[in-house]
């Protein structure tokens, strides 16, 4: 029989996380649950409103940004921004064949060596901070991508990564364009396009006063881009409720002018930030117009979505993580290549000799981190064991009661190597890509 702990946390974890992840909603009143044996009803309600918080973002990805360059799309290898500003990014390219789509697809949806699609962990959280999307072709490349591939896409903004898009990128984000629903669209703004009819010319760019893209750059006082490159990309008349205007184009002779050029949405919390930015400044090496894309960048990853928690942790509970994502089971599922698990215990008054433990099999760099009364990322950990041994434990005579955070972190990765796909092809540990299974467990006296 299941101890009282893991029969409530389960309840709790269940009830909290589903209604907010997926409906938004505030969860419905329910009976006040009993605290587990040993603890205090304070200390108890103390964890169980710990574990909903959503003022954490998440703060553990494989890398930060992931380019599509894919089926009909502009193929580019790398964003200026990125490299200036040292982010790390990772590439697809494809041409416009079937033979190449195909291979996007299983890229994006998964294959037998990563199960779970480039862009997801093993439990269907995001691998990368921020998906970019490049420019071209916007109904050809939703619709090679199919609908597994645009859900994929779709799964790794609702499960908090963010999404930039220029030009078509803009245009795949949105639910419609000039009205129409677009269902080879990603739909992930609910809003809707309006195509501006420029092509092969640029605009100037209006930052208005309050936009979150002059928190970090000035470009030069007078809060203006000159000459941004356009080629039949959007603009945002449909101010869809929530929707932020970050930049408006200055081209007085199309109905484009004074309209927004860059805006962003955020559903949710756990959802990550979309913004989308109807023009290509993605391209430029140096100057203001590179800033301006790399603020939006900067934008894209502090609306990145919130840390997770996994469950409550009982005295003695061993908690085993060892599911593929193919089992439908991701409260369970291993743990991903630079992903960081979270789970939370109730440490009462007068605890004894304390022990925080974590095990695995296999040459792996996994750590055990440990902190009080928020997330244990490795940044900001009170406590850790980064041996290089697969048991790691943590221990203390006595330790300050209340909430009490343990995260397991993964740092190691597989060999990335490029060919004519770009840096989606791995080898050495490809194993990481389907997690690693590992146990966890805290007890006390």
């Amino acid at each position: 029989m299941e101890d009282t702990i893991m029969k409530y946390s389960k309840i709790i974890i269940a009830a909290l996380f589903a209604t907010l992840l997926f409906s938004c909603q505030k969860p419905e009143e329910e009976e006040p649950i009993p605290p587990m044996k040993g603890v205090d009803a304070e200390l108890w309600n103390e964890v169980v409103k710990a574990a909903a918080r959503t003022d954490v973002l998440n703060d553990a990805f494989y890398k930060e940004v992931f380019l599509d360059g894919g089926t009909d799309l502009t193929s580019r290898q790398i964003l200026p921004s990125c490299d200036s500003f040292h982010i790390s990014q990772e590439y697809f390219n494809a041409g416009s064949n079937a033979t190449d789509s195909l291979m996007q697809l299983e890229v994006f949806t998964g294959s037998e060596m990563d199960h779970n699609g480039i862009l997801l962990f093993p439990d269907g959280e995001p691998r990368y901070k921020l998906f970019y999307s490049c420019g071209g072709s916007s109904k050809d490349h939703g619709k090679y991508l199919a609908v597994h591939g645009r859900n994929a896409v779709r799964d790794f903004n609702h499960a908090g990564g963010s999404y930039l898009g220029s030009c078509a990128g803009a245009f795949l984000a949105a639910a419609k364009r000039d009205g129409s629903y677009m269902p080879q669209y990603y739909g992930i703004w609910p809003g809707t396009t309006t195509v501006s009819g420029l092509t092969k010319s640029a605009t100037g760019m209006f930052i208005d006063e309050g936009s979150p893209l002059l928190k970090y750059f000035d470009f030069g006082g007078d809060h203006y881009v000159d000459s941004v490159r356009h080629n039949g990309g959007c603009y945002n008349t449909d101010m869809y409720p929530g929707t932020e205007v970050l930049a408006r184009y200055d081209k007085p002779d199309k109905s484009m002018h004074g309209n927004a050029s860059v805006w962003a949405w955020k559903g949710s919390p756990y959802y990550g930030r979309v913004i989308c930015c109807g023009s290509h400044p993605e391209e430029v090496i140096s100057g203001e117009r590179m800033h301006f894309f790399a603020a939006m960048l900067f934008y894209g990853f502090e609306g990145r979505g919130i840390a997770k928690a996994k469950g409550i942790l009982s005295n003695g509970e061993v908690y085993v993580a060892d599911k593929d994502s193919r089992d439908n089971d991701p409260a369970h599922a291993k743990i991903g290549d630079g992903q960081c698990h979270h789970y939370l215990t109730a440490i009462p008054k007068d605890a004894k000799n304390i022990r925080f433990h974590l095990e695995y099999s296999g040459d792996y760099d996994i750590r055990l981190l440990v902190k009080k009364d928020s997330f244990a990322f490795e940044d900001v950990a009170d406590y850790k064991d980064v041996s290089s041994s697969g048991v790691k434990e943590i221990k203390f005579d006595s330790l300050q009661s209340g909430t009490w955070y343990i995260g397991v972190y993964n740092t190691s990765r597989p060999e990335v190597y490029s060919n004519k796909y770009g840096l989606c092809n791995y080898r050495g540990q490809t194993e990481l890509l389907n997690g690693i299974a590992y146990k966890v467990s805290v007890t006390w006296d």
